[in-house]
């Protein structure tokens, strides 16, 4: 487990305390609705921002959650070959990128890492992520994919917040350097893969999450319903796909504006609408 630590305000989206998960059903689909929050919260998330235009993509989550792992007859961590039937199942569906946020920088049994290699390959269209460690006396490392993963990777994007003096995650990071790696965020990256498109040029590092995009809700599909083919493929056609864990387990959640226990999946989501956003705002500054 890769420690917890503060450090100028930036923590490792892999740790934190982990609770409930707070979600909503929809349409036979698992979406996260509106999260409750205090009235001293409320105030950031009222309302909702100017709508994407009409050829951008979306986003989506595929989760796995404590009913995914249940359901499953293997312990975690998972053969990565079950990953690589994830990849088929969503691009079959349509999915513009395929984000995963699993560290996945440990080989383990060669015959499945190496068909998740393939997909990862063949795809061109996955983007994995990379992890901060810090330990005592040895300063920081950057935990990457295993090379046979990220050298098919479209992408390699970080998981760093930049968490307030309050410890409530306002803003996400649009790039970061980990010893010696500077890296997009997982949600920037993915976000220039579906557009094609370098990112939109800024004086600062950091971005405040625009969490009024909380009020459209995301559509979320627990992973066991991926690998089992039962899920509607208009979730995520077209759209980008945050795949990770939110499990209790994997001890992803966090404070925001809208309240505590919010799974980093989730917000990585909300910052890639963030980013988006202001996507199509460069882009309508460009033709006038």
């Amino acid at each position: 487990m890769v420690e917890r630590r503060v450090k100028r305000g930036i923590v490792i989206a892999a740790a934190a305390a982990a609770t409930s998960v707070v979600m909503s059903i929809s349409c036979g689909i698992l979406s996260f609705g509106r999260f409750p929050w205090t009235p001293s919260f409320s105030r950031v998330a009222e309302g909702s921002p100017p709508p994407l235009p009409a050829h951008f993509p979306d986003v989506a989550i595929v989760s796995l959650d404590e009913q995914s792992l249940q359901s499953s007859e293997q312990p975690w961590p998972w053969p990565r070959g079950r990953f690589a039937e994830i990849v088929y199942r969503l691009e079959a569906a349509g999915a513009e990128v395929l984000a995963f946020s699993f560290d996945f920088s440990e080989r383990r049994e060669r015959r499945n890492d190496m068909a998740f290699a393939r997909a990862i390959k063949q795809s061109r269209r996955v983007v994995l992520a990379a992890h901060r460690e810090s330990r005592d006396g040895e300063g920081e490392r950057v935990r990457l994919p295993a090379p046979e993963f990220w050298i098919g990777a479209a992408a390699i994007g970080h998981l760093l917040y930049d968490v307030d003096r309050d410890g409530i995650v306002r803003h996400g990071m649009r790039d970061h350097r980990i010893a010696a790696h500077a890296l997009p965020s997982l949600s920037q990256a993915a976000v220039a893969l579906a557009l094609g498109q370098d990112p939109v040029p800024s004086d600062t590092r950091r971005f405040a999450i625009d969490y009024r995009w909380a009020n459209t809700p995301i559509p979320s599909i627990p992973m066991d319903d991926v690998i089992q083919g039962r899920f509607d493929p208009g979730a995520v056609a077209g759209r980008i796909v945050f795949i990770g864990g939110t499990a209790s387990r994997f001890q992803d959640v966090w404070t925001t504006p809208l309240g505590p226990n919010q799974p980093g999946l989730y917000i990585q989501a909300l910052a890639a609408r963030t980013l988006l956003a202001e996507y199509a705002a460069a882009s309508q500054q460009t033709w006038r």
